[in-house]
């Protein structure tokens, strides 16, 4: 289990625990940013080192967080969080972003997105090319043995669902779908 880490100005930690990624693989991935090899400017991050943020608006006012990987301009998008601690911090930095006298937003509404969760964790542009690994105010944790995987993205057109399974581990497949609840995972039986 991996933990995002956002320590705020103040000392407080905002943490959520990463249940939903979505890889892209690099220049054969058509729904990259690097696709075709292209290297620009904003896509920068996906060339570094793996490990290293990306942070890029979508639609003009929302951000989206990704982390670089092995291979040329492969990246992995954070989808999903499930908040661990800080609940009340991301609820104040999520409502200041939603018209006046919405509901209150449950815990699990709070990151499972992925501008929510850059809202939430008051992920800020700037954080673009940083490294998770020695960055003091965002990083990545392990919070139990982990193995190494195989990212594989596949893309069901007829859907429009892209989908992301641990290719060393054909039971677990975390699905992209319109009604999709927050962390859930898919397993199959084979």
């Amino acid at each position: 289990m991996q933990v995002l880490v956002r320590r705020c100005a103040d000392g407080a930690e905002l943490r959520g625990r990463i249940v939903e990624t979505e890889a892209y693989l690099g220049g054969e991935d058509k729904a990259s940013h690097s696709a075709g090899g292209k290297h620009t400017k904003r896509n920068t991050a996906m060339f570094m080192k793996p490990g290293t943020i990306y942070v890029y608006p979508i639609y003009g006012i929302y951000l989206c967080m990704n982390v670089s990987s092995e291979g040329e301009g492969a990246a992995v998008l954070l989808r999903s969080l499930e908040p661990l601690q800080g609940q009340p911090v991301m609820r104040q930095l999520r409502t200041a972003r939603r018209k006046e006298g919405a509901r209150e937003l449950k815990d699990k509404e709070l990151c499972n997105g992925p501008s929510k969760l850059c809202q939430a964790l008051d992920i800020p542009r700037c954080f673009d090319r940083r490294d998770l690994a020695s960055d003091p105010e965002v990083l990545v944790i392990a919070t139990a043995t982990l193995r190494k995987f195989n990212l594989v993205s596949l893309r069901l057109p007829e859907f429009g669902h892209r989908l992301c399974l641990l290719a060393n581990s054909p039971n677990l497949l975390l699905v992209d779908m319109p009604h999709y609840d927050l962390g859930t995972p898919f397993w199959i039986v084979s």
